[in-house]
């Protein structure tokens, strides 16, 4: 049975004390082509848990707002009454840096939290898009690892305490502040990649990883992406550990349009790190594996985060993108495969990889040129039928707008789509939070 709960066309105005209401409605609080009656920023978990037992109490639908740098994930929201900004929980609370672990409010931005751990010679290992915009409860909500995800696994992974405001305002702690303490540990991994939609993440605790000694970058360029991408298997078997591997077909260097690319080929990139004598026997491994160039470290830096924004800065933001999760070995082929259907749509794919952990991102550009809504489903439809006889996932990341309803970003989930619909009505039995927004549109 469908996890539906309808919606009143309350609006908050009349609801909500006046000084919550502290924010001006502006385009970017648009969702989906829905936008809000008012914004609220709390500037206290305490002031956000009375805000949600208000919204609650009166049936209103919210949607929760960290940067805003990937806004435009999920489906179309069934109703949207308030949105409310996390940017003002921006306190960081405490950083026992012997012990590597740090705990954050949640609206404290990935990059200025970086830069506190680094004067430590420690970091967060996630390296999400846009880190100067993005926050550290938006990247968890989301829940995309960035490109070294392979070495250091996905965020939910450096998570050991977590503090989040249910929809009826109650805050519920899981976990602690030192890694030994792993107590309700998995209720935080239910809203690791939950968009929201179970409750609004406020104070996280992690476990830090100190920074290597020394690290370098390996560039090396090729006539074709299959060239590229058996390079980058060589390397993901062979004794070599990289922080990352990546490689990036020729249209998205185009779009990336960074002096390191070249342009008009196929690049495979790699992260290095360690100490000095064991990153030198690594750096002659890789060149032993393919022919490449050490990059200097400002435009490796430069590099890596075009990598990680890619798909989301305003540059290489595309009409229609998707990111698939398949096996290492398979993203050849399924390269091949999403080639395949572009050409028979004319439409032109920008391809960026990330073997190592199976991840593909595939983008497309509309351009402005009229294309069928039928035509892009049953592109859609072929890329998730061939992606799941390879054991892997489609995940839809960016869909045009006025065509989004006619399918559901995530990909079919099969027998957990029961649990999730469970714990939706058992956490959020009023569709408060996101109504219509997550898998299976719960």
């Amino acid at each position: 049975m469908e996890f539906e709960p309808p919606h009143p066309s309350t609006n908050p105005l009349t609801v909500v004390p006046d000084y919550m209401l502290n924010r001006p409605v502006t385009p970017e609080h648009t969702i989906h082509d829905l936008s809000p009656s008012a914004v609220a920023r709390p500037k206290s978990i305490d002031e956000l848990s009375d805000l949600m037992s208000i919204t609650n109490d009166n049936n209103l639908a919210i949607a929760p707002r960290g940067g805003g740098t990937q806004i435009s994930l999920g489906n179309p929201l069934r109703a949207y009454d308030l949105a409310i900004e996390t940017t003002g929980l921006n306190k960081m609370v405490s950083h026992d840096y012997a012990d590597l672990t740090a705990t954050v409010e949640a609206g404290v931005t990935v990059s200025n939290f970086q830069d506190t751990l680094a004067n430590h010679r420690q970091f967060l290992a996630i390296d999400p898009p846009l880190p100067n915009q993005a926050t550290i409860g938006g990247a968890l909500a989301v829940g995309h690892s960035g490109p070294m995800k392979w070495q250091y696994w996905n965020p939910r992974d450096t998570v050991i305490g977590m503090k989040v405001v249910q929809p009826n305002g109650t805050l519920v702690k899981s976990g602690g502040r030192v890694v030994k303490n792993v107590s309700g540990y998995d209720m935080a991994r239910l809203h690791i990649g939950g968009l929201g939609t179970l409750g609004i993440i406020v104070e996280v605790s992690f476990k830090l990883t100190p920074k290597p000694p020394v690290e370098a970058t390996l560039i090396g360029s090729f006539d074709t992406i299959n060239e590229s991408l058996e390079k980058a298997m060589l390397i993901y078997q062979s004794d070599v550990l990289p922080l990352a591997i990546v490689t990036i077909d020729n249209k998205a260097a185009e779009q990336m349009r960074s002096d390191a690319l070249h342009q008009s080929r196929h690049t495979l990139i790699v992260k290095l790190a360690g100490r000095e004598r064991g990153l030198a026997r690594q750096i002659n491994e890789c060149r032993n594996l393919f022919q490449c160039d050490s990059m200097n470290e400002k435009d490796a830096a430069s590099l890596w985060g075009s990598i990680s924004n890619f798909g989301y800065d305003k540059v290489t933001l595309p009409t229609l993108g998707v990111r698939i999760s398949a096996p290492p070995s398979k993203l050849a082929l399924l390269s091949k495969v999403i080639y395949d259907l572009s050409t028979d749509t004319a439409l032109t794919p920008a391809l960026v990889a990330h073997p190592a952990h199976g991840t593909l991102i595939a983008n497309w550009h509309l351009d402005g040129s009229p294309i069928q809504s039928s035509t892009l489903r049953a592109m859609i439809g072929q890329i998730r039928n061939h992606t799941r006889t390879l054991r892997g996932h489609t995940f839809v990341e960016h869909y045009p707008i006025p065509q989004r309803s006619d399918l559901d970003v995530w990909d079919n989930y099969g027998g957990s789509m029961e649990t999730m619909r469970n714990l939706k009505a058992q956490y959020d039995p009023r569709g408060t939070l996101n109504p219509g927004r997550f898998i299976g549109h719960i």
